[in-house]
């Protein structure tokens, strides 16, 4: 997207189920934001997965889940609407009550639209959540 001539978002378009999309990383300080909204950007994902930081370290997620929160009060206050999507299940039946916990705790201050990728059994034992990375975690958390 150009915008007083500078190149504000570097990103690739994917397809999906509602359109086209683009996909990019976020760099962007509040006035840059604001500007984004008034060209019309209308709505940005951020994609927290967890509210549990060892969790998010787990899948290589680049920041805290208190970063996201600031995130999307950074957003919302240049006048983005923000979806969180979360993934249900993370970390397997080990680490349910914990994953669930926390991320309640991160998404309910800032009351986003939820959306989930949902694990048909997020209690299986077999989940498919990385359950060779989720055993390294050994009790630490």
């Amino acid at each position: 997207m150009m915008l007083d001539g500078r190149l504000l978002l570097k990103g690739r378009r994917a397809g999906g189920p509602r359109g086209e999309r683009w996909v990019f990383s976020l760099r962007k300080g509040p006035g840059e934001l604001r500007a984004l909204r008034a060209a019309g950007l209308k709505r940005v994902v951020i994609g927290l997965e967890t509210g549990r930081d060892t969790l998010l370290a787990l899948v290589r997620k680049p920041a805290s889940a208190e970063a996201a929160l600031r995130t999307v009060g950074i957003l919302k206050e240049a006048g983005i609407e923000v979806g969180v999507v979360v993934l249900l299940g993370l970390g397997g039946a080990r680490y349910f009550d914990d994953h669930a916990r926390d991320t309640v705790r991160v998404v309910t201050p800032a009351h986003p639209a939820i959306e989930a990728a949902r694990d048909r059994d997020a209690r299986a034992p077999d989940s498919r959540t990385a359950p060779e990375e989720v055993k390294s975690l050994g009790d630490s958390t």
